[in-house]
């Protein structure tokens, strides 16, 4: 017999909260609306401008990215699921670039997050700078 994960997950949540927070743990982000201010914070800590982003200028466009999904989704970077619906059209519209770009970026991320320790840490630093303010 096999398991239904849908069904398990369902009777997780609903009979133990406590243990459905820790496996689902929640983002920062409430609404897909607050990206663009995140997107003005990301240029202030940063120092960098609207071209190096759209460039990936240093990889600053893949740890925008980075950052904004694991602020959404922190899980992402363990898991295999994908990112929230709407996120990833959104991330395009806000950089002016076509949604295929930003896929493209989410599976390079994953592979830089696994691969290179410094550009984690680059990561890491700017998620602690974008949620301590």
């Amino acid at each position: 017999m096999e398991i239904n994960y849908r069904r398990f997950y369902h009777r997780v949540k609903r009979r133990y909260p406590a243990i459905e927070r820790q496996i689902n743990e929640q983002g920062q982000i409430s609404s897909l609306d607050e990206i663009p201010a995140l997107y003005e914070r990301f240029k202030r800590v940063t120092s960098a401008n609207d071209d190096d982003i759209r460039k990936n200028t240093d990889n600053v466009r893949h740890i925008f990215v980075a950052v904004i999904t694991r602020m959404e989704d922190p899980l992402f970077f363990t898991d295999n699921a994908p990112v929230r619906r709407g996120l990833r059209m959104e991330l395009a519209k806000l950089l002016g670039c076509d949604h295929t770009i930003i896929s493209h970026s989410l599976r390079s991320v994953k592979n830089y997050m696994d691969v290179y320790p410094e550009f984690c840490a680059k990561v890491d630093y700017f998620y602690g700078k974008m949620t301590e303010q």
